[in-house]
């Protein structure tokens, strides 16, 4: 068991509550975050982009075959990019998939806030915000999670770019038996810029996430009850 009280960073930022970096193929259980985590880069990390990737758990899955399981975050995430091709993608479990990862059977509350603001040349800007991760690749998968998290982006520049929504903000996998309280998100979309696979996994109101039979969904991976 790993909490952390609070964590912050400046600079080209690959933040999360219990790890900034995976790329060991590591294999994550039982983890929890109380902390809130801030990204804030205001310059360029390369060439041509200013980059914040962060989540409660891990920020940025680079490579490999991980696992992120029975986890749960209750911080709230910040991030805030600016400069030029700026980028804030932040999700309640994990920040940036770039390898393969499972997330399974993990919950995440608080407030995930994203906000990217070109003020240098070239102009463009994209927020990836997910309750449960900001992107997802094909050969990744989320199922039996759920997200408490009030959901903000904001975006300011000549082209802009945002894909956010209750569970994985892009997505190209599967999501199964996983849900979001709609009501505290303050959007209802479960997977922005789909291309992946929904299965049993919805946007619920608040007082359907507190009955016996969101609870049996749950378990059951949305099994009937």
């Amino acid at each position: 068991r790993a909490n952390d009280s609070g964590v912050k960073a400046q600079a080209w930022v690959r933040i999360g509550g219990i790890l900034g970096t995976d790329s060991l193929s590591s294999t994550i259980k039982w983890c929890v975050n109380t902390g809130d985590i801030e990204g804030v880069v205001s310059s360029l990390f390369d060439t041509d982009h200013s980059v914040v990737n962060g989540g409660g758990i891990v920020g940025d899955q680079l490579e490999g075959k991980s696992y992120i399981g029975y986890c749960r975050n209750e911080g709230n995430i910040t991030a805030n990019a600016s400069y030029a091709n700026a980028r804030s993608e932040i999700g309640g479990i994990l920040g940036y998939n770039r390898g393969d990862v499972t997330i399974e059977y993990c919950y995440t509350k608080g407030i995930l806030s994203a906000t990217s603001s070109a003020t240098s040349n070239p102009k463009s800007v994209m927020n990836q915000v997910g309750g449960i991760v900001a992107n997802l690749r094909a050969t990744s998968i989320v199922k039996g999670c759920f997200s408490y998290m009030n959901i903000k982006s904001s975006l300011t520049g000549t082209t802009k770019t945002g894909y956010v929504a209750g569970i994985v903000g892009n997505n190209a996998g599967p999501i199964v038996g996983s849900y979001f309280d709609k009501t505290v998100a303050g959007i209802s979309t479960v997977a922005g810029n789909n291309t992946g696979t929904l299965t049993k996994s919805l946007a619920l109101a608040t007082e359907e996430m507190q009955t016996n039979e969101f609870a049996w969904k749950l378990n059951t991976l949305g099994g009937d009850s």
